[in-house]
């Protein structure tokens, strides 16, 4: 018993990896067949590496294919509202398709502004939304 509590867990790792643990045989097995199994995925899905060739709402089609559109990240739909849409054109005309500056150096004025009305939407304070 006395030995039990001498010995202490290793402290918790931050950030410095050491070499990886040894592997069992049971988990590389494990791991070959998830490789399998997202194989087997990719070669039967019609959706997988697909390009989409027009979308109408949640439905999309890639070849002859329509599907409904589970995967987006639109989780508020507002990606077809007609006023995001309106909106989206002047700031396109000011700005072009990416402003990529790094927000080290500097933030086109869309950013900061977008950040302060999401945030009093949200009553929250100011939050980065746009990567830095």
């Amino acid at each position: 018993m006395h030995a039990l509590r001498r010995a202490r867990m290793p402290a918790p790792s931050r950030g410095v990896a050491g070499p990886p643990p040894a592997r069992r045989p049971a988990h590389r097995a494990g791991r070959e067949h998830r490789l399998r199994d997202l194989e087997h995925l990719r070669r039967s899905s019609p959706m997988s590496d697909a390009v989409l060739d027009e979308v109408r709402g949640r439905h999309v089609r890639s070849g002859d294919h329509w599907l409904v559109d589970f995967a987006s990240c639109n989780y508020l739909g507002l990606d077809w509202d007609p006023e995001v849409v309106a909106a989206v054109e002047p700031a396109l005309r000011r700005w072009g398709t990416h402003p990529s500056w790094s927000r080290l150096l500097g933030s086109p004025r869309l950013y900061p502004d977008l950040e302060e009305r999401l945030a009093g939407l949200l009553a929250r304070r100011t939050r980065c939304c746009c990567p830095p």
